[in-house]
């Protein structure tokens, strides 16, 4: 299944150096925490996320907490930076499996940016999503759809039938159709995300061949074996060149 990445998510090139550099900004700061305590938790994120790519999730984990601890007693529990720290957490969770606990910070974000943002919000879509995945991978197939439909309708208004992300929804959402057996629903979620990442072939080739590899299932599931068989051509084709 495929998230959705907060605008703030990147990867550093040299995370050991990173984090060498950010403690020692953390270790400054800590020195006036009680007149910069936004710049402690942002600075303590940060932390998180590369000591994440560095592989050190307790370092990740702890950071990340700490974070969330500090900007609930400064701003409140129902901020939006609150629970952008919190999506953090859930998602240094999800990296280590614990999709369980990904699951709860991720609904605890999602009910304070419902209320900051309304229900159709592009963050809040995005959150739906990732919500969707965690009970994708907890085999709750029923509430994973409910989660991907409700987050494609929002970014299909918001973004039009021609954006990636539309297309990952609804490779999303056809992956649940097809385990719960739904197949035509399936056939045309998946139809509809190859529309879209046939628009974007050329930057994402394997996007690409990873839906046309699904709709290939799920029409061979139907009968439609000729139509199959060029979904797997075309799909293994655009493997080969692009490895």
């Amino acid at each position: 299944a495929g998230w959705v990445a907060s605008s703030a998510e990147g990867r550093c090139k040299r995370p050991d150096a990173a984090a060498l550099r950010l403690r020692e900004v953390l270790r400054d700061q800590r020195w006036h925490v009680e007149t910069h305590e936004e710049d402690v938790a942002g600075t303590m994120e940060r932390l998180a996320e590369v000591e994440l790519q560095a592989g050190r999730r307790e370092e990740a984990f702890e950071m990340h907490e700490n974070a969330v601890r500090l900007r609930k007693v400064v701003m409140g529990v129902d901020q939006l930076d609150v629970a952008n720290s919190v999506v953090g957490l859930g998602m240094t969770h999800e990296a280590a499996a614990q999709t369980l606990e990904a699951l709860a910070r991720f609904g605890e974000a999602l009910q304070i940016k419902r209320a900051r943002l309304g229900w159709k919000n592009l963050e809040v879509a995005g959150l739906l999503n990732n919500i969707g995945v965690a009970h994708e991978r907890l085999g709750q197939l029923d509430k994973a759809q409910l989660r991907y439909e409700q987050a494609l309708g929002i970014f299909r208004t918001k973004l039009g039938d021609k954006d990636p992300t539309v297309a990952t929804i609804a490779n999303n959402l056809g992956n649940v159709y097809k385990s719960l057996g739904k197949t035509k629903h399936a056939i045309g979620a998946y139809s509809a995300a190859r529309k879209i990442r046939m628009l974007h072939q050329e930057q994402h080739p394997l996007a690409l061949a990873e839906t046309l590899n699904n709709l290939a299932g799920v029409l061979m599931m139907e009968g439609q074996h000729q139509e199959a068989r060029e979904c797997c051509e075309q799909s293994l084709s655009l493997r080969k060149e692009a490895a």
